[in-house]
């Protein structure tokens, strides 16, 4: 050997650690390659002054050398531009988010951490409740009936159905019954859950997880599109800013 190089070690992003137990998220893959779909569990409570995440900044990294012994420079981490309300408290030194109101808490697309009231509905949405317009967090125990409009600063969860409706969270969405009609549209800030969408449209920031069926869809994900084997996709339209795990498409 007359020379050697080393490689440069590229930095690391930073990224939030979240420090507080919220189960399991729906829509990983498994080490068999499977989906795992199991039931998010979106109401966590949390209390004031909790800790709730803690911030990981980015590294610089270490330059490396070629064989003339030149100096070949790293990839330094990118730095994460935190969203931050009056619901939580960022210590800049150490990096920590803690809770500034006890309410249920919302992770949003990794960039987001929310604290919010929790609003609920124990029947359906439709000409007895109105229209829904909430700063907190949503739980409908039935479906959202045609011609109607939830808004939520939170999380959202639908025991039932989107039926030609229109959902709107500033967090994650999961639709326990599925959504139809093709004035159904859910847009969500964070992730999109639903087992079964018969045309509509979705709008995600996050990632969006169809567990049985989609078709006549418009589904738009500015991260990750994931289906678990069995999910049929007919005859939609799938855009990810990430990836799309799909099997069965006709």
């Amino acid at each position: 050997i007359i020379a050697r190089g080393r490689l440069p070690v590229n930095g690391e992003n930073a990224r939030l650690r979240i420090d507080i137990a919220i189960g399991g998220q729906a829509g990983k893959e498994l080490g068999d390659g499977s989906i795992d779909f199991r039931e998010r569990h979106l109401f966590t409570g949390v209390d004031k002054g909790q800790l709730l995440a803690t911030k990981v900044a980015a590294t610089v990294g270490l330059p490396g050398v070629n064989v003339f012994g030149h100096e070949v420079p790293q990839i330094p981490g990118r730095d994460l531009a935190l969203k931050i309300g009056e619901d939580i408290v960022y210590n800049h030194e150490t990096g920590e988010i803690r809770a500034a109101i006890a309410g249920v808490l919302s992770v949003v697309s990794d960039t987001c951490v929310k604290v919010s009231g929790k609003h609920v509905i124990s029947s359906d949405i439709d000409f007895h409740t109105g229209n829904i317009d909430s700063r907190d967090a949503v739980e409908i125990s039935g479906s959202v009936k045609p011609g109607f409009k939830v808004c939520a600063g939170g999380d959202v969860v639908v025991g039932g159905s989107v039926e030609s409706a229109r959902i709107v969270s500033h967090g994650n969405v999961l639709i326990r019954g599925g959504m139809t009609g093709a004035d159904a549209v859910i847009e969500a800030d964070g992730d999109v859950d639903i087992p079964v969408i018969g045309n509509g449209t979705i709008i995600s920031k996050g990632s969006v997880r169809i567990s049985r069926e989609a078709y006549y869809a418009d589904v738009k994900s500015l991260r990750d599109i994931v289906c678990s084997g069995q999910t049929k996709i007919i005859n939609s339209e799938l855009f990810a800013g990430g990836s799309i795990t799909v099997i069965d498409i006709d």
